[in-house]
């Protein structure tokens, strides 16, 4: 993530087309890959010999959408989630804070943005 200043707002919420699949090359890239990772859960190892196989297989179709797993878990990474709106709360220490203590953290209120993709 990147740091902001405390009264920074979150950046503004920016739509991709619908047919913007980055960073996969495609919605079939994108669906493989959502197969592989969450709903099949392929070890690394078998990600890698299906990718080689795709590889030998189908040389006229060009090179398989990962190379091994190490660049479908990257890809993954780097998957921006730009259709989730911004959401926020506030956080700050609520419990009695003993005389003297002067923790600053203690006696602020934090604002928090986050997206859930859920």
């Amino acid at each position: 993530g990147n740091f902001l200043l405390p009264s920074s707002p979150p950046p503004p919420q920016e739509r991709p087309p619908p047919d913007d699949y980055t960073p996969y090359a495609s919605r079939k890239d994108f669906e493989l890959a959502d197969l592989l990772y969450r709903r099949v859960q392929m070890s690394g190892g078998a990600i890698n010999q299906l990718m080689q196989n795709w590889a030998s297989r189908h040389e006229s179709a060009g090179d398989p959408p990962f190379s091994d797993h190490e660049d479908l878990y990257n890809t993954i990474d780097t998957t921006e989630i730009g259709h989730v709106l911004w959401e926020s709360f506030s956080v700050s220490y609520n419990q009695p804070i003993a005389p003297g203590d002067v923790t600053p953290w203690k006696t602020q209120e934090y604002l928090v943005h986050f997206r859930d993709p859920r």
